[in-house]
């Protein structure tokens, strides 16, 4: 999850204004009084990483006092991601976690799309990174409700891919080869040795008669 966080957000060592007016830096950091930077401040990569691992932690923490139903991985770290970038009181005041713990998990999904905007614009930034976060939250409901897979196919225009097959569009499985293939490979074997046989014996003979 921070590789993934690191790639959408990107690295800048120079303090900067984001697209919604808040001082940050490194990997998307909000900068706060506590970290004693300021709008003139210069970080290394490493840095970076420190501050993007303490905001990773900020809203796991916030995930798991807020959120209150079952979700998985992949569902926890779209919600880590979307945390991160939005902060922990956006998450509890939105109607995606209000969808989210009544059960509604389609629902929920669909409300990716409405966080995209900043300063009044969408921002292609943004409509990316939802569109990450919500595939990676779809990809966590198919795993945890495969019965909704139906509905989710036709809310949002996909066809869903499992790695599961029906169990009866299986072949039977043997460690034995069919009787009739072994009797076969056996007699092409004695037919091949037979073969090599008669080409040794029509040698020595030629051999002798050259004698």
């Amino acid at each position: 999850m921070i590789e993934l966080i690191a790639e959408i957000e990107g690295f800048k060592a120079k303090a900067y204004i984001c697209p919604g007016g808040k001082l940050t830096i490194g990997f998307g950091t909000v900068i706060t009084k506590e970290m004693g930077l300021t709008k003139d401040s210069v970080i290394t990569r490493e840095k970076g990483y420190e501050l993007l691992q303490q905001g990773v932690v900020i809203a796991e923490t916030a995930i798991k006092k807020f959120v209150k139903v079952e979700i998985n991985q992949d569902m926890f770290d779209a919600l880590v991601s979307f945390t991160y970038n939005l902060g922990g009181g956006s998450l509890q005041t939105s109607t995606l976690l209000k969808r989210l713990n009544a059960g509604e998990y389609i629902l929920a999904a669909k409300q990716w799309e409405r966080w995209v905007y900043a300063g009044g614009k969408v921002l292609p930034g943004l409509v990316t990174r939802r569109i990450t976060e919500r595939n990676l939250f779809i990809d966590g409901i198919i795993e945890l409700r495969p019965d909704l897979i139906p509905d989710i196919e036709k809310e949002f225009n996909i066809k869903v891919v499992t790695d599961k097959e029906p169990v009866t569009d299986k072949e039977p499985v043997t460690d034995k080869e069919p009787v009739t293939e072994h009797k076969e490979k056996e007699l092409d074997d004695e037919q091949a040795i037979g073969h090599i046989l008669k080409l040794i014996i029509q040698f020595i003979i030629q051999l002798f008669k050259r004698r």
